[in-house]
């Protein structure tokens, strides 16, 4: 039976609406008309069809008679056409078709007891919503509905029913295909993962924080440059063990914050992150120098790696303006390479480098200890 257990606020969704509109004006927009219509459907599969058939004709056996190529290219055309057209309806007819499992949790506490319209609210939910949902409302019901109990054992069912698989900016694509429908935008939002969503968060905030007009798009790229390249450069759709535990530090020890910080990681990231963090908690630690000390393999683990200087920078350089992207370059670096790394950095700092002749010019110390 599907019924309201508690009102769980989905962490990072305030002003995702804001951050898709803005990070889409920044990438030239979207709209209904990058939807293919029929027409351009009915093409492509005509396309697909013919080149089939061709392909069929010419290296076939030859026929007896004109009717039976005839007939061949009939049958295998419509069999071709068939095929795609059963592919399709088996897409758009498939287990998972319908809304998130926070749509669904959020439809049936809106119902506020009502069986019959919570029973509705599942009806519009898909078969692995409605699986999320009924392991969440399972342990809310072990918890016999304590809201405290709930956000602290549930913690990672809650993840699980209000997070999805869409990176930051192909949550932000999905958004800009809503005409401006907040229900279409929530839900886009709601199936983007742990990370997208702390990443749209990222830059909503940035932009609050800036003095920018929505519109004025060069000063957002100015002020917001790092944020919006670590939503929709593709460079940063998975956390480093360091952006992880940063995350989790911001929590103050809030469990289902820290659960999406940890769901946000990279398998390796996520699976460093807990040593360190298990380890620190064991430890009593609060500062850096007692993981050094105390946490030394877990930390080593989480904030080094085994590239070069010389690899640290043509990993940074194909990060395309994304900050967390280069953090997780610099730190997968081992930690001699990070220091000849960060000794060109502040070399061309301390020069006023804007390019790389002056780097060259002032720098050949440095460039030659890190591997140039």
């Amino acid at each position: 039976m599907t019924k309201s257990f508690v009102n769980i606020e989905r962490p990072w969704s305030k002003g995702l609406t804001l951050a898709a509109s803005i990070a889409l004006a920044l990438l030239g927009g979207c709209s209904d008309d990058a939807s293919p219509s029929a027409d351009d459907e009915v093409g492509e599969t005509d396309t697909e069809t013919t080149e089939t058939s061709e392909t069929e004709t010419e290296t076939g056996e030859s026929s007896d008679s004109t009717e039976s190529t005839d007939s061949t290219e009939s049958t295998d055309s419509t069999e071709s056409t068939d095929a795609e057209e059963s592919s399709e309806e088996s897409t758009d007819t498939g287990e998972d078709e319908g809304l998130s499992c926070a749509y669904v949790s959020e439809c049936v506490e809106d119902c506020a007891g009502d069986q019959a319209c919570a029973d509705a609210c599942a009806m519009e939910g898909s078969a692995l919503a409605l699986e999320e949902y009924a392991a969440l409302e399972d342990c809310a019901i072990e918890c016999l509905g304590d809201e405290a109990c709930i956000l602290t054992t549930c913690v990672d069912l809650i993840v699980d029913c209000y997070t999805g698989e869409l990176t930051c900016s192909e949550s932000i694509d999905c958004a800009g295909m809503c005409a401006g429908d907040a229900q279409c935008a929530e839900e886009c939002f709601a199936t983007a993962t742990a990370l997208g969503q702390i990443q749209a968060d990222n830059l909503e905030q940035c932009f609050s924080d800036s003095d920018c007009p929505p519109n004025d798009l060069p000063c957002i790229e100015q002020e917001c440059g790092g944020p919006l390249g670590d939503c929709t450069s593709g460079t940063a759709d998975e956390a480093h063990c360091v952006f992880i535990t940063d995350c989790f530090g911001l929590c103050e020890g809030e469990p289902l914050c820290q659960s999406y910080c940890l769901a946000a990681g990279s398998e390796l990231g996520s699976s460093e992150a807990e040593a360190l963090i298990e380890c620190a908690i064991d430890q009593g630690c609060q500062d850096e120098a007692c993981l050094m000390m105390a946490c030394g393999e877990s930390f080593d683990a989480c904030v080094s790696g085994e590239a070069s200087c010389t690899e640290t920078f043509a990993c940074t350089e194909a990060c395309e303006d994304s900050n967390q992207c280069e953090e997780s370059c610099f730190y997968d670096a081992s930690f001699a390479a990070q220091s000849q790394y960060q000794d060109v950095i502040d070399c061309a700092v301390a020069n006023a480098c804007a390019d790389e002749a002056c780097v060259q010019a002032n720098c050949g110390g440095e460039l030659a200890a890190c591997g140039f």
